[in-house]
């Protein structure tokens, strides 16, 4: 799911080369430590769905060689 990080619409009227302020929503920002523990969580849940796939592919190629 993707939450749109900017806390309302952009004012093209203040876009400009240089100007890099943001406006964000705070209920989204986290520190890059807590960013890479949650990736690292999911990547670990990867990982355990992957292994699970990986041990039941023999009896699913061997159903369809039936």
């Amino acid at each position: 799911m993707w939450y749109d990080p900017l806390a309302g619409p952009i004012e093209l009227s203040l876009c400009r080369p240089g100007n890099t302020s943001w406006s964000y929503d705070r209920n989204l920002l986290v520190k890059k430590n807590v960013i890479d523990n949650r990736l690292r969580e999911f990547a670990g849940e990867v990982e355990e769905r992957k292994a699970k796939m990986l041990r039941r592919l023999p009896q699913s190629v061997g159903n369809i060689n039936r």
